[in-house]
């Protein structure tokens, strides 16, 4: 318990560790003229597709709102994903973004975080699926036939997952308030599965374009490169080990593009840009919705009479 205090600290420091090591692997002065040279077009296309990206978030949250059965007007979903966001650069693996009932108007607070979790689920496989035809495509079949079969499984075995999780957590403390988390994952059948792979397929397809943009900003990519890289480089960000994935990503876009011969300076700036359009800016817009938090009643509070 006591090394669980330290947990967010040791991730800050592992933050600024490979954040560090990467600008010493990359060099100062290579970072500096990549940015110098770079093609403002490519880059203030990827900005302007920023409104497109929140727009199919703010749609997909709305979609598994109505599913899970907490439907919501629309006019408090953007309010939702915006403060989920703000919430989410301060932790590891933007698991912040479970807050994103505290910017509802709901008293079901842990269904709606578990609906949060099943969309990343959704995101997950639907990474998984694309990365594994990567990995296809660059020859590593036995790695991607793994992934396709991982992200397969996990789909058409979504309600296995949820009486698993849901057995478990009644074995814990406060296991029927956790069990809350996956009661909304029933009403999820194949077809609306199917529906939610589909739109995070959509999303997927934004945040490439972006990254393919931002990088190509700095020197030309070819489709194919681009292809392999940037499915590969968002299937390693996935991986909840720094404060709000920073590091990861831009360490595995080094790893990647440079093996296709692009400069480790295009992959680090293109993945440091898409940080800060993608969840830093969207990240700071939310803050106008902190101060509206619906924070959850204090131990005991809720049997107090009105």
């Amino acid at each position: 318990m006591k090394l669980k205090k330290y947990i967010p600290f040791l991730k800050i420091l592992l933050t600024v560790a490979i954040l560090a090591l990467l600008v010493l692997m990359v060099d100062l002065e290579s970072i500096a003229a990549a940015f110098r040279s770079m093609r403002i077009p490519y880059g203030l296309t990827a900005l302007l597709l920023l409104p497109v990206n929140l727009y199919v978030q703010c749609l997909r949250w709305r979609l598994m709102l109505r599913i899970g059965g907490q439907a919501m007007p629309w006019k408090d979903v953007p309010r939702s994903v915006l403060g989920g966001l703000t919430l989410s650069l301060v932790t590891p693996g933007r698991i912040g973004e479970l807050g994103r009932s505290l910017f509802l108007r709901s008293s079901q607070p842990v269904p709606i975080a578990g609906l949060v979790i099943l969309e990343k689920t959704f995101a997950f496989i639907t990474t998984c699926l694309v990365a594994s035809m990567s990995l296809l495509l660059w020859e590593h079949e036995i790695l991607g036939i793994v992934l396709l079969v991982l992200a397969l499984g996990i789909g058409f075995h979504l309600q296995v997952a949820r009486s698993v999780l849901t057995r478990i957590t009644f074995l814990l403390p406060y296991g029927g308030k956790i069990a809350g988390l996956w009661s909304g994952w029933a009403l999820f059948g194949r077809r609306q599965i199917g529906l939610m792979i589909a739109v995070s397929l959509f999303f997927f397809a934004i945040v490439f374009l972006q990254f393919f943009l931002l990088v190509t900003a700095f020197e030309p990519v070819g489709i194919m490169p681009a292809l392999i890289a940037i499915p590969l480089t968002l299937m390693a960000n996935c991986m909840p080990i720094t404060i709000a994935g920073l590091g990861v990503r831009e360490g595995a876009a080094v790893l990647f593009f440079s093996a296709f011969g692009v400069a480790k300076a295009s992959a680090l700036n293109g993945a440091l840009l898409l940080f800060a359009i993608d969840i830093l800016l969207p990240g700071l817009i939310g803050l106008c919705f902190v101060p509206h938090m619906q924070l959850p009643p204090r131990q005991g509070q809720e049997m107090e009479t009105p």
